[in-house]
């Protein structure tokens, strides 16, 4: 498949996933991915489109590269490229296929998961570095797509209160950042909210980004 051919596939697959899933989440939340496999035994490339609400981070991963506090930008730049077992088509059989992934339509709110569903331990220690301000253009296949976001919310695990989970927010009533732990609400400044989630008192699970105009 060429490269005009591969825009018209990914135009059309856009169309149809926009008129079959009309809703707030969909128009604000979603995020469109190319996933381009090659073979290098047949050297033909292969496409897969999927659309996702919630873009993983492999941060344990990105931590045995990175071995210190990293950012968003290097999980996503470690995690963007890998080898694996796949099916090639063309030679039907699995072999080496080397994966690369870009964003193709990026959303208005953009969520992050760092995976830590479960207390693991061992991923409750990786340290990583909470940013106020992101700029993904680096990860964009189609530059007109949103690149520059900032931090408005971050649900974490509280680390002095038995593994609880709670909640920093940036209201866009008057842009004060909340730190939000049942009935119990806070105002907090964002200084604090990324010193809490860059150090041991909280644990950062979701992170919450909105594009900047």
């Amino acid at each position: 498949m060429n490269s005009s051919n591969k825009d018209k596939v990914i135009w059309t697959k856009l169309q149809d996933f926009q008129k079959s899933n009309n809703s707030i989440i969909s128009n604000n939340f979603y995020w469109f991915e190319i996933k381009t496999k090659f073979c290098p035994l047949c050297n033909n490339n292969f496409y897969e489109f999927n659309n996702f609400e919630t873009l993983e981070l492999d941060i344990s991963g990105a931590y045995n590269q990175y071995k210190s506090p990293f950012t968003l930008g290097q999980c996503l730049g470690f995690q963007r490229q890998k080898i694996q077992d796949s099916f090639c088509h063309v030679c039907q059989k699995y072999n080496k296929i080397q994966i690369y992934k870009s964003i193709y339509s990026s959303p208005i709110y953009f969520i992050f998961s760092l995976n830590r569903g479960n207390p693991d331990q061992n991923l409750l220690n990786i340290k990583f570095l909470i940013e106020e301000n992101i700029d993904i253009s680096q990860f964009l296949e189609n530059k007109k797509s949103f690149s520059k976001y900032e931090l408005i919310g971050i649900v974490s695990i509280s680390m002095k209160d038995n593994y609880k989970y709670v909640c920093f927010g940036k209201s866009p009533a008057d842009k004060k950042w909340y730190l939000y732990n049942d009935e119990k609400v806070d105002d907090i400044d964002i200084g604090t909210v990324t010193y809490y989630n860059n150090n041991s008192d909280y644990v950062p699970c979701i992170l919450l980004y909105q594009f900047q105009k």
